[in-house]
């Protein structure tokens, strides 16, 4: 199964695909991010954000549903589940192509083809941890102590990932390419 995704993002990528990716990424975070939670009335930093933190503590996610309040718990719903949650898809398939392209125009094609899957990982803990975010603001008072931590684990990992995922971007980069 792997070989068939592989082989899907090595034949269909190009310059014009990555171009287009990094172009709605660079929109997300340059428009959307900063603006969205504006236009929905979220008057707070984007550091106190759960998603932008490395990990988060019960009482820390306590105090955010106060200072947010009932408004503005809304808007961070809305946020997640319609900007956030698009967001990771794009990023993913983007990140996955950039690689597929550097890997095909270096014919590194075989040795780090793994790379691929990394940009899907990283998704899945960032969808992960928008459920988890989604469940703490339809329960801001009443949630389970417990999700906190698997939450932040989510969270943990997706910046980890991420940097391993940039990191072994960088080593693709400087590797030599391959004589046909």
């Amino acid at each position: 199964m792997f070989s068939r995704i592989y082989t899907f993002f090595i034949d269909k990528t190009n310059k014009k695909i990555v171009f287009a990716g990094l172009g709605l990424i660079l929109i997300f975070n340059l428009v959307l991010f900063p603006l969205v939670p504006r236009f929905a009335g979220m008057s707070f930093s984007p550091g106190w954000v759960l998603d932008l933190k490395f990990g988060f503590q019960t009482s820390y996610v306590y105090r955010l549903m106060n200072f947010l309040g009932d408004e503005g718990r809304r808007a961070y719903l809305y946020f997640t589940l319609f900007v956030d949650m698009p967001y990771l898809i794009i990023y993913a398939f983007t990140y996955a192509f950039l690689i597929a392209y550097v890997l095909k125009k270096k014919s590194l094609n075989q040795k780090f083809q793994f790379l691929l899957l990394f940009p899907f990982i990283i998704a899945l803990f960032d969808l992960l941890e928008n459920a988890g975010i989604v469940y703490l603001l339809l329960h801001p008072y009443d949630f389970n102590e417990k999700y906190v931590v698997f939450i932040s684990f989510f969270n943990q990992m997706k910046w980890i990932l991420a940097a391993l995922t940039f990191a072994g971007f960088l080593g693709i980069l400087f590797i030599p390419a391959k004589k046909k």
